[in-house]
């Protein structure tokens, strides 16, 4: 039984300088934070003081209106959450006890991108390059302790933690079949440090993507779009080194409206999800969803649009999810909205009070 109280004032400044071809912003914000943590049942106040940093940092040099190059910084500090410090044992699982750590420090984030696009008007051509990179100091790891099935965990602070990452897309348009065209591809590579059994672990996850997309349009007529990814994923821990988990995910999203006389509307749109069995998860698992609708738009401008849709039409949508921590490599299923259908009346209205000087 414990009362939880914190107060933290907060106050800043910043400085902006603004030429022609460039732009600096520099500035901070620092925050004096202090927690009350009383315990009712011993009759014991613990007290803490915490000091928060949010320093931040930009600098863009125009090449041109569409052509641009800019770097951000960006830090900010963490408190430990009340259920991280409570120097108390939850034991709503026997077998999963988690332990507060009374002495966890606040953790500093800090980030860095670099970021360039360039956009062609006439010819609708477009380039955006971004790389960042992020790393954590006394970051808030997991400590990890397994005896006779029992297992008990504390949040530690740990070093090591960063996450490195690429980004670059490209788009055009093919003038002859009016088609949109676009090219992306993503890498990452991030290291999450926790221990088991006292031994520090390190697990190095990489992930790559690759993907591409097609979009056309024809006025009054049909609008229709696909996009393909395809994606790498592979990671490594330190204690475990000879099963690496590793798999392939594939996903691909459908999308296609026809425009009918009378100002009817025809739509459906899909999302396939496609993962490849791993040595830690021998299942494959893919999912199809479709959805659908067919409607009529009403009054002036096309404000009111009434439409039956149907959603997930193969009834195949089931949540999942996949994911590597630092000690964990986690595949989850879980319940969510399926199959429906649905009447709706969908009013798009816009009103303004203003009017015009005299």
């Amino acid at each position: 039984n414990y009362q939880y109280s914190s107060f933290t004032q907060t106050g800043g400044l910043a400085y902006m300088l603004s030429k022609k071809k460039w732009r600096m912003n520099l500035g901070g914000s620092v925050g004096f934070s202090n927690y009350n943590q009383r315990d009712l049942r011993a009759d014991t106040v613990t007290k803490r003081s915490f000091v928060n940093w949010y320093p931040s940092s930009a600098v863009t040099y125009n090449f041109t209106d569409h052509e641009r190059i800019s770097f951000w910084y960006s830090g900010w500090t963490q408190q430990p959450s009340v259920e991280q410090l409570q120097p108390l044992r939850t034991n709503e699982n026997p077998l999963a006890i988690v332990v507060g750590n009374p002495g966890l420090k606040p953790q500093f984030s800090n980030r860095l991108q670099l970021r360039f696009n360039d956009y062609k008007v006439l010819t609708d051509r477009g380039i955006w390059l971004s790389a960042g990179y992020n790393f954590t100091q006394n970051a808030f790891g997991q400590s990890t302790i397994v005896d006779s099935g029992k297992q008990v965990s504390q949040t530690i602070n740990v070093n090591g933690n960063y996450t490195v990452n690429l980004n670059a897309d490209y788009n055009f348009k093919w003038a002859k079949p009016d088609i949109h065209i676009g090219f992306n591809a993503y890498g990452s590579q991030s290291a999450n440090t926790g221990f088991i059994q006292d031994v520090r672990n390190v697990t190095k996850s990489n992930s790559l993507t690759l993907g591409t997309s097609f979009y056309k349009t024809v006025e009054k007529k049909y609008e229709a779009s696909v996009n393909f990814n395809a994606s790498y994923t592979y990671s490594k821990s330190d204690i475990n080194t000879s099963v690496p988990t590793k798999y392939w995910s594939y996903s691909i999203n459908p999308s296609l409206d026809i425009f009918l006389p009378w100002k009817f509307q025809l739509h459906g749109d899909g999302n396939i999800s496609l993962y490849e069995k791993s040595p830690a998860f021998p299942g494959r698992k893919n999912i199809v969803i479709l959805n659908a609708w067919f409607g009529k738009k009403l009054l002036k401008n096309d404000a009111l649009l009434m439409k039956v849709s149907g959603n997930d039409l193969l009834n195949q949508n089931v949540g999942f999810n996949r994911q590597v921590n630092s000690n964990y490599i986690t595949q989850s299923s879980y319940s969510t909205i399926k199959q429906y259908f649905m009447l709706s009346v969908v009013w798009n209205f816009t009103k303004t009070n203003m009017t015009a000087a005299k």
